[in-house]
């Protein structure tokens, strides 16, 4: 596992589909970037899955999410 901070989103938005590698973790990048570029299947792997996960960032989506935010703040607004 990377070592990322608690509050980064890139293990949300990757959902499985990336190599998750620390920002400081020099040893780990070369390991991921020669494994990206010597491994066919893998890459293969990832960059179908990167599709996959692509596909849920539409704007339609974003649209219902941001819908549902706005329904949910008026349901229960945070106190002032």
């Amino acid at each position: 596992g990377a070592d990322l901070p608690d509050a980064t989103s890139i293990p949300e938005v990757l959902g499985g589909a990336g190599v998750l590698v620390g920002p400081d973790d020099v040893p780990g990048w070369a390991e991921a970037l020669v494994r990206l570029l010597t491994d066919d299947a893998h890459r293969a792997e990832r960059a179908a899955a990167g599709r996959s996960r692509a596909a849920h960032y539409t704007d339609a989506a974003a649209a219902v999410a941001l819908a549902e935010a706005y329904r949910e703040a008026a349901r229960d607004p945070a106190p002032r």
